[in-house]
């Protein structure tokens, strides 16, 4: 796991031939652009059996400059799977995804794409592009995946971290819609189906003179990686934050 900010260039970079790659739930945001391969250097390809999958990259795609930008792109290589990627918040002059003919083998599949700018650039007739959903983002082609006009369609909710943990600096990090929920229409296709609910809460349900500095916790899901946290007074309470952990303190 880990994250850009704030970068110039892509925030994960590769060329000349590098092989066997997988690149997996990452959390990507405030940068130029994505995860990106380019240059083969003279040797066959940039790269060759790379896996991008599970990743957020969420406001991406930015130039100082107002030039196009590109969020992700694998020019001259072989056997990259795109999969299962989250893209939230392409910058208005750039594009999700570019192509330019020299992608041998490509898969792009099973992601979820929410306002940003549509795919760009020729496909070569290996890569297939197929299983997408969009919400509030143009399709390149209609066999590219499903459409939905509105990004509310999407139902996501909020991520939030802490960076620069080791520093005199820690920042907390709120990126907005970029959580795949139960009642996101993706949910539960590709993407596989969601976890369980928690259990076991503690105080349990409907506990009464219970102080309202008490801390909560629960028991997750087997396979269960985060939670979404709703804490207040009204019915239903407001959402708090998404977390890993399986406890929270209201204060």
């Amino acid at each position: 796991n880990g994250g850009g900010s704030g970068s110039w260039g892509p925030a994960s970079d590769g060329h000349y031939h590098v092989k066997n790659v997988i690149i997996k739930d990452n959390v990507i945001f405030d940068s130029n652009r994505g995860i990106c391969f380019s240059d083969p250097g003279g040797l066959p390809y940039s790269v060759e059996n790379a896996t991008i999958s599970g990743n957020i990259l969420y406001d991406i795609g930015k130039s100082p400059t107002g030039d196009t930008e590109y969020g992700n792109y694998y020019y001259i290589s072989k056997n990259v799977t795109f999969d299962k990627n989250t893209i939230v918040g392409v910058n208005k002059a750039s594009r999700w995804f570019a192509h330019n003919s020299s992608e041998l083998d490509m898969s792009v599949s099973c992601n979820v794409i929410i306002n940003s700018y549509e795919m760009t650039g020729t496909r070569d007739e290996t890569t297939t592009v197929e299983n997408n959903t969009f919400y509030n983002t143009t399709r390149q082609d209609v066999g590219d995946g499903t459409y939905y006009a509105s990004d509310t369609s999407a139902h996501m909710s909020n991520l939030v971290f802490t960076t620069d943990t080791y520093t005199n600096s820690p920042r907390n990090i709120t990126l907005p819609g970029v959580v795949t929920t139960a009642s996101s229409p993706h949910a539960n296709g590709c993407f596989g189906s969601l976890p369980g609910q928690a259990a076991n809460p503690s105080p349990s349900n409907d506990s009464t003179g219970v102080a309202i500095n008490t801390d909560l916790s629960w028991t997750a899901d087997s396979s269960a990686v985060s939670h979404d946290v709703y804490f207040g007074a009204s019915n239903p309470p407001a959402f708090v934050r998404n977390q890993a952990g399986t406890s929270y303190a209201p204060g």
